[in-house]
């Protein structure tokens, strides 16, 4: 896990105006040590209940994946 990279698309993603607080909470997940992942996350799509009561918004689990691939 390069953590530059981490924080250079978590600073890029607050200038495109991404949920603060869903930002945050992604920061978290993305620096986690342990990957123990709940969900079928990809960059596009995710199973947990979030995605699936708000389909037009990004879960933290989307989010956090992006800031790790980019």
């Amino acid at each position: 896990m390069d953590k530059r990279r981490i924080f250079r698309n978590y600073n890029a993603a607050r200038g495109l105006g991404v949920d603060k607080a869903r930002l945050n909470k992604a920061l978290g997940l993305a620096q986690t040590k342990a990957p123990a992942r709940r969900y079928f996350t990809t960059t596009n799509d995710c199973t947990c209940p979030d995605r699936k009561y708000r389909p037009g918004t990004l879960c933290k689990h989307i989010i956090a994946r992006a800031l790790v691939a980019a």
